[in-house]
């Protein structure tokens, strides 16, 4: 139920309104994307050759179209399964891997052991196959907008390509000792 409320005039003679919407929004499944970045995952074929390979229930004489319909109803379930269970979010991930390799090279800085520096070399190549994965993602998601919205040289374009450009532009270097270099040729 909605509501308007009528609030005191104060400096004006307009009286302001105060609208209260408590709307009912259903929302539904949302549809199924299959992400490019699920590829680089090391089950992502084995759980494709499993599902793809699985009897078909309750009966497996279909044929045709009926069996491929079904096969694909069955992967797109067990897909969204996979990616919430096993593949997980992309970006929560790469937080952990980035914790988890700060933790390693403090523990490799108080003990340069090799095992120690086996461990951080491990951990540094999970934290690059995730940070390929996200690359992936974001690469789809731009495509998918450019397919929709098209490549249009606005204002806006040039305005997020210059933010990347300063972003991405190294100011400032900390040395280990710490000094800071700041000077465009010493960087």
């Amino acid at each position: 139920m909605s509501s308007v409320d009528h609030l005191s005039r104060t400096l004006s003679d307009h009286c302001p309104l105060l609208l209260n919407i408590n709307a009912n929004i259903k929302v539904g499944k949302a549809t199924f994307r299959f992400q490019n970045m699920w590829i680089s995952h090391a089950d992502f074929k084995n759980v494709i050759s499993t599902n793809w390979n699985a009897l078909i229930y309750p009966n497996n004489d279909i044929k045709g179209m009926f069996r491929l319909w079904s096969k694909l109803s069955r992967l797109k379930h067990v897909l969204n399964w996979w990616n919430k269970n096993v593949f997980k979010n992309v970006f929560t991930n790469i937080k952990e891997a980035e914790l988890k390799v700060l933790d390693l090279e403090n523990s490799y800085m108080v003990d340069p052991s090799n095992e120690n520096l086996i461990m951080l070399n491990c951990a540094k190549d999970s934290l690059i196959l995730l940070q390929d994965q996200e690359e992936i993602f974001w690469k789809q998601k731009a495509n998918f907008k450019f397919t929709l919205e098209g490549d249009r040289n606005t204002k806006f374009f040039h305005a997020m390509a210059n933010r990347n450009k300063t972003k991405n532009y190294i100011h400032k270097i900390v040395e280990c000792d710490g000094s800071i270099i700041d000077s465009e040729e010493l960087i």
